[in-house]
């Protein structure tokens, strides 16, 4: 979907794929509303700014007979010094039709083992200091979410904004058989261990 922009209304840039089959209908909408995001650029711009712009663009990180992953990135430019960037994924179970949940992905206890794995990558990243916005809490909270989650062939990627601007995005990275031993035996997604 393209909206060329003009003075009162933002320029629209919107990119994302659809199932053929009507089987997953519900994959459909979910991968239209992610790439939509809020649609705060359907309400119009500030009437101030008349170059404002709203895009949104994917990548399919993992797509296998039972299951699909697909990262959308989303930038929307509201005049100031800097864009409003997120991303957003859509994880899907094909066999079941209907969006992926962690429990039925994750092993009992992954999740709280991989919110420690991510706390640790954090705090090494960032040093010392950073104890007190990276916190069991906020970890945890990002972690939980499963749109924060990216299933590609080999490794699992928690990616997700921390605390402050300042700090920023962050992918927490597992890989190889940590990340395969989160993962259900008998669940959609089945990773390469080599």
């Amino acid at each position: 979907f393209y909206r060329e922009g003009g003075k009162g209304r933002y320029e629209v840039n919107l990119s994302y794929p659809q199932a053929a089959s009507p089987a997953v209908g519900s994959l459909n909408k979910l991968l239209r509303q992610a790439a939509e995001g809020d649609q705060r650029w359907k309400d119009g711009p500030d009437p101030d700014h008349e170059s404002l712009g709203y895009d949104a663009d994917y990548r399919i990180a993992l797509q296998t007979e039972s299951f699909i992953s697909v990262v959308f990135t989303r930038l929307t430019v509201f005049g100031g010094p800097y864009p409003n960037n997120e991303q957003f994924t859509v994880n899907f179970d094909l066999k079941a039709g209907r969006a992926a949940t962690l429990d039925n992905l994750l092993r009992p206890g992954a999740q709280a083992k991989t919110g420690k794995l991510c706390k640790a990558q954090l705090r090494k990243y960032y040093g010392e200091g950073s104890d007190e916005m990276i916190t069991k809490e906020v970890v945890d909270g990002e972690v939980g979410k499963i749109n924060n989650w990216v299933f590609e062939p080999d490794q699992i990627q928690i990616e997700f904004d921390i605390a402050t601007h300042a700090m920023g995005a962050y992918a927490c990275k597992l890989s190889g058989k940590t990340a395969a031993a989160l993962l259900r035996p008998e669940g959609a997604v089945r990773l390469v261990t080599h």
